[in-house]
């Protein structure tokens, strides 16, 4: 959606779970993770690494993505600026955009922590007012301050779906907003819940491919998702027959739509937040 590179190779987009508003990384950064990870696993080039499996690369990284400048960086070719001021300017592809995100990004994402890491987390991701962002949470220990982790990128990827979704609108383009909350079947809900990437077996409509314990509850869910996502791509609006309705974004009423055990419209479960 930010690349000058993409313009007029596709019409609209939709994003899951993959908020716009973290910065982009620069160009310098990325190549001094690249320097790192070529250290650490002991290769004298990229000719090098590229003869490594892919396994170890793998193994080696982890979860430390962002350690070693994977990902997304301003080269001044493909992106020749930052993402967010892409999608704040105006700058970007796209004419309709469907965005959400699910109630518990972070379980399956984020180690444990203890408070003085969310400290440093707030810290890092909202400067000056990282103080009054740490009170909306409980940090007195490793368990709680693990939940207070998840909950807070949940919050930040919900918050700024409703930001980026709010832009499109002011430019006049529309934008459908939701929240995926079900939490999956078979797993612990008050340790994984509606998990990262929970939502793609609904949207996608593979459950029959995974083993759960799905009840008649998720098949109806997915009938419903897909429709949606099915109805976004091929028309530009997710609306379509038999379908409750699900009103483009707007930045007076900011509500969205829930997926969760079952198909609602309103202010969200955490709009406070």
């Amino acid at each position: 959606m930010a690349s000058p590179l993409a313009n007029g190779l596709f019409r609209r987009a939709i994003i899951e779970s993959g908020s716009v508003f973290f910065p982009t990384r620069s160009l310098a950064s990325a190549e001094e993770g690249g320097k790192k990870l070529l250290t650490e696993l002991g290769a004298p080039s990229i000719a090098a690494l590229r003869d490594m499996p892919a396994a170890q690369i793998v193994a080696h990284i982890g979860r430390s993505f962002g350690a070693y400048g994977l990902g997304a960086a301003i080269d001044g070719w493909v992106l020749p600026r930052d993402t967010p001021e892409a999608i704040a300017t105006g700058q970007h592809n796209g004419v309709e955009l469907m965005l959400g995100s699910v109630a518990n990004e972070g379980t399956e994402l984020l180690s444990p922590t203890t408070p003085d890491g969310v400290r440093a987390m707030t810290k890092r991701w909202f400067g000056t007012q990282a103080d009054p962002i740490n009170a909306l949470y409980t940090l007195t220990d490793p368990e709680t301050a693990t939940v207070a982790e998840d909950q807070l990128l949940s919050d930040y990827s919900a918050a700024m779906d409703r930001v980026t979704a709010g832009l499109f609108a002011r430019e006049g383009h529309p934008a459908w907003a939701y929240s995926f909350t079900r939490a999956v079947t078979g797993s612990d809900p008050t340790k994984v819940g509606a998990f990262h990437c929970a939502e793609l077996a609904y949207v996608l409509g593979t459950q029959n491919t995974i083993d759960r314990p799905w009840e008649e509850t998720d098949r109806q869910l997915s009938d419903v998702m897909s429709s949606y996502w099915l109805g976004f791509a091929a028309t530009g609006n997710p609306n379509g027959p038999g379908l409750p309705d699900w009103p483009a974004y707007d930045e007076q009423s900011r509500q969205i739509k829930e997926f969760g055990s079952r198909v609602s419209f309103g202010p969200g479960l955490k709009a406070d937040r």
